[in-house]
């Protein structure tokens, strides 16, 4: 027990001993080799250390902040990590395991290095160019490759191999990098100069009717790919063109106008070129005289009967009498009687469109216009009237014209306006219509038919019986216009009438015959006799029979005209008493 006890602290007092010997001078007592030593990434060195005077002493091997910068063996042995950061220095220290002195080794691992080839490279928009790179001072070659702003400039492949976009805007400077994998934060990169899109097209401009084409080529220099897009500037209302390049004019335009065609490179879309049309203006004419019309026959002018030749216009001096068939006045008018046709020419120039619109302006059109521009004027009508006919061009609606047709008014015209007729008898009237095609008339008394009756061929008879004299109205009406009519003054005779014998005298059941004598009356005549104060009696022949008693007396005969009983005649009796 007492022989353990001295063994222990004589090896406390050795250890002790020991260990201020160490605390002395610790770099005089070890030493590392190399103290100092230059690799790269992903390789190693032996380091060695040894203490002065001792031999057999173990070391203990350790980094100096951590395995970040790589590692050491417990036999010194330092390896750089495979991938990181570079340049840096790692220090790797050696001391004696108990605690003893220690030394500290520097290992500088050196930058890694990318080379890229070639560093410069021309290529056309969609092209490919093929790069190669050298890595130094990696142990880890590979690299990764990117094409800086993203896809939009292009890809790159794992081997190098750059496509430049097919659609980019030209000239571009586009980086490709490659990247280390030991070291991502070294790289190096190569441009890629891809050039200038250049796009012609031909011919530049021309001239064009409205409704003809044209046809334009392009050629395009500086791009992998010769696609194209073609449109018209202001779009289809300018016309339209084709993908191979044939421009066509729309079915309706505004002329004159410029029309530009824009044809675009589908590899660099900010490269196009445009071609300059001028369309020239459509022009629209029109007159209702043309010239000779090549033979031309419209079926509705032919069939429409014309019975107007003329158009009567008794108010306008200038226009009295307008001949037909075109109906134009000196005032430079145009007419078309009611009921009647014309035509209205109209031809356009500059186009290969030549259709037409036809129409009649206002809420309530009058008449009817077709598409060929014949006007058909209205049976009937309240006349005058104004008819706007408007033409327009099809190829450019901004072509159009206004032809005022005038509607002349229907004039009723008596061929004699005043006659003289007696009860009895009958008179043919007889009116003519102007300036309508419907020349037919109803005939009507003003009053009504007390004051006589008018047959639809115009023959007028008195009435019966009707006070006179007397001026009946004769009203010659227009079926194609009522509002016209001519007016015939009819001037009915006085009736007269006259007793014979004017007086007598008769003794008591004597009989007289008195005799009526009526003027004013065609054919037979006939009185209505009547007595006052009624002593004795008067046949309808007008026989009078005296009473047969009776005193003296005065009787008065009283003849009346039936045609006219405000006309009378009287006769007087002188009768004797018994």
């Amino acid at each position: 027990m007492k022989r353990r006890f001295l063994t222990t602290c004589l090896a406390l007092m050795t250890l002790l001993t020991t260990s201020l010997a160490w605390t002395q001078d610790d770099r005089a007592r070890i030493n590392v080799s190399p103290s100092k030593a230059t690799i790269f990434l992903g390789r190693s060195v032996k380091l060695k250390a040894s203490v002065r005077g001792q031999k057999g002493v173990p070391i203990r091997w350790e980094m100096v902040g951590g395995e970040e910068t790589g590692t050491v063996t417990s036999t010194g042995i330092y390896r750089a990590p495979s991938s990181g950061k570079t340049p840096f220095t790692a220090r790797v220290r050696a001391s004696v395991a108990d605690g003893g002195p220690s030394a500290i080794a520097s290992v500088f691992v050196k930058a890694v290095r990318i080379q890229i080839s070639p560093s410069k490279v021309n290529v056309l928009a969609g092209e490919t160019a093929a790069f190669k790179t050298k890595v130094r001072d990696a142990g880890d070659t590979r690299v990764t490759w990117s094409v800086d702003g993203g896809r939009k400039n292009g890809v790159i492949a794992p081997s190098g191999l750059f496509t430049a976009p097919p659609i980019l805007r030209t000239p571009a400077r586009i980086a490709v990098r490659a990247t280390s994998v030991a070291d991502p934060s070294k790289s190096a990169t190569a441009i890629v100069q891809v050039g200038e899109v250049q796009i012609k097209i031909s011919p530049q401009g021309g001239k064009l009717k409205h409704g003809q084409s044209k046809r334009f080529k392009v050629k395009i220099k500086g791009a992998a790919s010769e696609d194209v897009t073609w449109r018209v500037v202001g779009g289809d209302m300018n016309g339209t063109v084709s993908p191979t390049g044939m421009y066509k004019t729309p079915p309706s335009m505004k002329t004159p106008t410029d029309v530009l065609v824009r044809v675009t490179s589908v590899a660099d879309p900010s490269k196009f070129e445009e071609a300059r049309i001028q369309v020239a203006g459509v022009q629209l004419f029109a007159t209702t005289h043309p010239k000779r019309r090549g033979g031309r026959r419209n079926s509705l002018l032919h069939r429409v009967r014309r019975r107007v030749t003329r158009i009567f216009l008794p108010l306008d001096p200038i226009d009295l009498f307008v001949r037909g068939p075109r109906f134009r006045g000196k005032s430079g008018k145009n007419y078309v009687p009611l009921g009647g046709v014309v035509e209205v020419y109209a031809h356009v120039v500059n186009t290969n469109n030549e259709r037409l619109v036809w129409e009649i302006l206002g809420d309530n059109p009058v008449g009817a216009i077709g598409d060929d521009g014949v006007y058909q004027a209205p049976s009937t009508l309240m006349t005058p009237a104004v008819v706007q006919v408007r033409c327009t061009s099809v190829a450019d609606p901004s072509q159009t014209f206004i032809k005022a047709l005038h509607i002349p008014p229907v004039v009723v015209v008596a061929k004699k306006d005043n006659f003289s007729c007696c009860i009895g008898d009958a008179m043919q009237l007889e009116a003519q219509v102007e300036n309508a095609e419907n020349d037919t008339l109803t005939w009507e008394v003003e009053g009504g038919d007390e004051f006589g009756t008018v047959t639809p061929n115009g023959l007028y008879n008195p009435p019966n019986s009707i006070v006179t004299p007397n001026v009946v109205r004769i009203r010659a009406v227009s079926v194609a216009d009522p509002s016209k009519h001519a007016v015939i003054r009819i001037e009915i005779p006085e009736v007269k009438v006259s007793l014979s014998p004017g007086s007598t005298e008769l003794k008591p059941g004597e009989t007289r015959r008195f005799k009526a004598n009526v003027k004013g009356i065609h054919g037979a005549s006939t009185v209505t006799y009547e007595i006052s104060p009624k002593i004795g009696r008067i046949s309808p022949d007008g026989l009078y029979v005296a009473p047969e008693t009776g005193g003296p007396a005065i009787v008065q005969v009283i003849a009346t005209a039936d045609a006219d009983p405000t006309k009378k005649a009287t006769a007087t009796i002188r009768l004797k008493g018994n």
